[in-house]
């Protein structure tokens, strides 16, 4: 088993990905730093079969103040959460149909627009376009009257 220090918040794969947290990490009031950069994890593991010349160990992220590590936690779950949000989404993109209350006419929306409210193409009045569950509410509820 593989030991890590309290203070470690993510373990890359890579030397680009842990910098990145780090910075991630600044920008939102952790001080954090790559441990052990030129190693790329240690040399425990490293092979000329690794692809990506890291060990299997990793490439640690510490935050500086162990009372921060809750947070830095907090703050990668949220930054990985929202990522997979934008894969999700990004998966619906395809068109979706929407029938207007108005006129009654169905018409065709890009899958980025699920969820929001559009003018209809048919007679002009503001209508929802579904998301990808069939729900017919907009992701706000600022409705734009008129």
């Amino acid at each position: 088993m593989i030991y890590r220090d309290p203070r470690c918040v993510q373990v890359a794969d890579n030397l680009g990905v842990a910098e990145t947290t780090v910075l991630f990490l600044a920008q939102n009031g952790v001080p954090a730093q790559v441990m052990n950069p030129m190693t790329l994890g240690g040399l425990v593991g490293l092979t000329w079969l690794s692809p990506t010349g890291v060990s299997s160990y990793g490439i640690e992220v510490w935050v500086d103040n162990p009372a921060q590590v809750d947070q830095a936690k907090e703050l990668l779950q949220a930054q990985a959460d929202l990522k997979s949000s934008k894969v999700e989404h990004a998966a619906c993109s395809g068109n979706v149909t929407a029938l207007c209350d108005e006129c009654g006419k169905a018409s065709m929306f890009p899958g980025s627009q699920r969820g929001s409210v559009q003018i209809c193409p048919q007679c002009g009045a503001y209508m929802d376009v579904v998301d990808a569950q069939g729900d017919s509410e907009p992701e706000t509820d600022e409705r734009i009257q008129e």
